[in-house]
């Protein structure tokens, strides 16, 4: 696209300098001194021109994961957060090695931008562990998933979000009492016992 644009602008170039030919009998060479300014100006315009679209073509398939999926609320945030550690405790369970972080968002289908703010939340709660194999940064479990209840990775997105002072103390107790029946409910399972959940429902959906 650059290279098209530049070549096209060095003909217009050429053809106008041919047709000042007769203002250089009375300017001479400063008549060709606005024009070589102009020329400067257009080859670097089309040059950045080029550059933006190679840009855009290499980014193309990221910036459309950031678009359809880009978590704007808690719930999704969670979402994002229980899928991903689904992901990571069955990578985990066949000793496959630490996912790329790269490489688990595309398998969830998000941004990696979107995905590294929520890995570094659970990272902080010591859910899972950061690291680095090359260039690229790598992610797996930092304990055992029969010891990751749901709660706690729903509990891992609240940290470091401390409450305003101006919260009451009913509201806030309120909030308490709420998060404690959450985590004695039986649905708040282990992250080990929802990955057989879902690996024995996807065997009964499978036909034989």
């Amino acid at each position: 696209m650059g290279g098209s644009l530049w070549q096209l602008a060095q003909i217009g170039h050429v053809r106008f300098q041919a047709g000042m030919a007769s203002y250089n009998a009375i300017y001479s060479s400063f008549a060709a001194l606005p024009i070589f300014l102009v020329w400067i100006y257009v080859s670097w315009v089309t040059v950045l021109l080029g550059g933006e679209v190679a840009h855009a073509q290499q980014v193309v398939g990221l910036h459309r994961k950031l678009v359809l999926f880009h978590p704007t609320t808690h719930r999704q945030l969670e979402s994002l957060a229980l899928r991903a550690m689904l992901a990571i405790a069955a990578r985990f369970r066949e000793r496959a090695g630490p996912w790329k972080v790269a490489d688990l968002a595309d398998s969830l289908g998000v941004a990696p931008i979107s995905l590294q703010e929520t890995l570094e939340s659970l990272h902080a709660a010591r859910l899972v562990a950061l690291g680095r194999e090359g260039r690229e940064q790598t992610v797996l479990l930092g304990r055992d998933a029969e010891r990751i209840h749901i709660s706690d990775i729903v509990a891992a997105l609240r940290d470091g979000h401390e409450e305003p002072d101006d919260v009451e103390e009913v509201a806030l107790g309120a909030l308490e009492r709420l998060d404690q029946a959450a985590a004695q409910s039986d649905a708040n399972c282990t992250l080990a016992a929802l990955l057989d959940t879902n690996r024995v429902s996807e065997g009964q959906a499978t036909p034989r």
